[in-house]
């Protein structure tokens, strides 16, 4: 597990290097999505710096967040009081978010874009299936959740910053991530979705 955490904090300093800034508060710089991998690694970015902020405005306001068949209807971890729905909202899933990073030990996601691909020129919306989400949240410091296996598949699409810069954000996020088998017992392995309905 030590060794998943450091390549994914590794990851998540790569990106942060890799794109152009655009300073919106004293002190932080966020990163520009002039693609839809640039707008994934902004997603990404969200969660290793409990950016709620950044979150909000990679999710388009039309954004959904589909659940995995097999969540729906039964209860996140520890929780006996919600049920998973077939869908989020960008609303949702962003409050759900920063409870999480309020709340959460230690969050670390790691999302790898050589496979998203490139939109044509004159292209606004774009698929990108079958991309990895990695993704590691520990309670206490002690315990936690965890997701290995499966994927996502995204949908883009372009839009105008009102700065004359023509951006990527997130339409659909579609959780196919998987169950999986981890010699660490202290972090249970469970879907994308779990762990996000666990704040809700």
């Amino acid at each position: 597990m030590k060794k998943g955490i450091l390549i994914i904090a590794t990851a998540a300093l790569l990106a942060a290097s890799c794109f152009e800034d655009a300073a919106t508060t004293p002190g932080r710089t966020y990163p520009k999505a002039a693609s839809p991998a640039d707008c994934l690694k902004c997603f990404e970015i969200s969660f290793n710096q409990r950016d709620a902020r950044l979150l909000n405005d990679v999710l388009s306001p039309a954004f959904v967040f589909h659940f995995h068949p097999y969540d729906v209807g039964y209860w996140p971890p520890g929780r006996n009081d919600y049920k998973i729905p077939e869908t989020w909202p960008r609303a949702e899933l962003v409050a759900a978010a920063s409870n999480m990073f309020k709340s959460a030990d230690s969050i670390s996601v790691a999302i790898p874009t050589s496979g998203v691909g490139e939109p044509g020129a004159e292209e606004t919306t774009y698929t990108a299936n079958g991309i990895g989400v990695r993704m590691t949240v520990l309670l206490d410091g002690l315990s936690g959740y965890g997701v290995d296996g499966g994927h996502c598949n995204f949908a883009f699409e372009r839009y105008d910053d009102g700065d004359g810069d023509k951006l990527w954000r997130l339409t659909d996020c579609w959780d196919k991530t998987g169950y999986y088998a981890d010699g660490q017992t202290a972090v249970i392995p469970v879907t994308l979705g779990r762990i996000l309905a666990i704040y809700h």
